[in-house]
């Protein structure tokens, strides 16, 4: 599974958020079945604010258990401590998908 989580950011805030988003990305690494993740730039997103930079999350996952698990038992307290720290200059969307069904 790949859980992909898209943030956006006020530019004059991206170095504080993406020290932050390191940090939690490591923090869930450490959960069982968390196998690998990356970090990019979007570089065009129609969802993207003017005045805005983006980040494209990518955690890969062993499988759907590990994201519900997840879901139940540590998402809230994650999402809250994003929410709290950058408030309503952080957007976000989520998506989740299979391992890619074709690879060249």
């Amino acid at each position: 599974m790949i859980y992909e989580v898209n943030c956006m950011i006020p530019q004059s805030r991206q170095d504080e958020f993406l020290a932050w988003l390191e940090s939690h990305v490591k923090q869930l690494l450490r959960i069982d079945g968390f196998e690998d993740a990356t970090i990019s730039r979007l570089q065009e997103d129609d969802r993207l604010p003017e005045a805005h930079v983006g980040f494209c999350v990518q955690y890969f996952l062993e499988d759907q258990s590990v994201f519900d698990r997840y879901i139940t038992d540590y998402a809230p307290a994650m999402r809250e401590d994003g929410a709290n720290r950058f408030g309503s200059d952080l957007k976000i969307y989520r998506r989740l998908m299979s391992r890619p069904v074709f690879s060249s």
